[in-house]
Formats: C-alpha cells, structure tokens, sequence
C-alpha cells in the first residue's frame, strides 16, 4: 500500500501562543532545515494519520512543542515501512508560514482527491 498524505490536524490559524512557539523552534538550525521534512513524514504516516492503538492523529502544537518530537519525524520514526513516501521540497528558502501555507494547499488537494474517489462508484478508497 502506497502512502498517502494526510493532514495535521487543528491548524486553523496561527494564534500568538502559537507563532511564540515557531518562532522558538525556527531559533533551532536543525528545526528551520528539516521543517519541511517533518511535516512531509509526520502527514505520510499511517500511524501518525490514526492508524495505531489509541487513534492518535498528529497535531501542529505536537510537531512544534518541543526540540524532540519533529527531530522524531525527521528521524523516520513514525514512517510507514512500504519505502513509497515522496520526496520532501528543500525548505532552506522559506520560512515556516509559507511551508505551512503549502503544507495546508497540499493537504486540500488530496481532501479533493478523496470526496472524488468517494463520489466514484468502484474507485478504491
């Protein structure tokens, strides 16, 4: 089974606490080079789209809490073992609110994606 991207779940706006948080993680070189990276493993997981024990979904304020939880995702700690994830883009150019801007485009391209399967009889969920 292929993977397929998914979403972070609750990101709506940038709220201050919120901004306050990426501003103290794009402090972190390894946070600001790998952001991009992160975002793409942590929505191509399975486990972390729902798929485990607890039907845990991963969130914006998760990825960002701490130093350790995106240096997990870039890690491939939460990645599917089929090896078909897509390559990440370069995020060395852009900052977090154009990542997240792109991140949000994606993820509506592929709830596109899903309401036509679904509209389509005999197309594969």
């Amino acid at each position: 089974m292929a993977a397929q991207k998914g979403r972070i779940v609750g990101v709506k706006s940038l709220t201050d606490a919120r901004k306050a948080k990426l501003r103290t993680r794009w402090q972190e070189p390894a946070f600001r080079d790998g952001w991009a990276r992160a975002v793409e493993s942590v929505a191509e997981s399975t486990f972390c789209q729902g798929k485990n024990d607890h039907g845990w979904v991963v969130s914006f304020d998760w990825l960002i809490r701490n130093t350790e939880n995106y240096v997990k995702a870039l890690e491939g700690r939460y990645a599917n073992n089929d090896g078909n994830g897509e390559a990440a883009e370069d995020p060395s150019e852009l900052g977090p609110v154009e990542i997240l801007h792109r991140y949000q485009a994606r993820a509506g391209e592929r709830a596109a994606e899903l309401a036509a399967a679904q509209a389509t009889p005999g197309v594969a969920k």
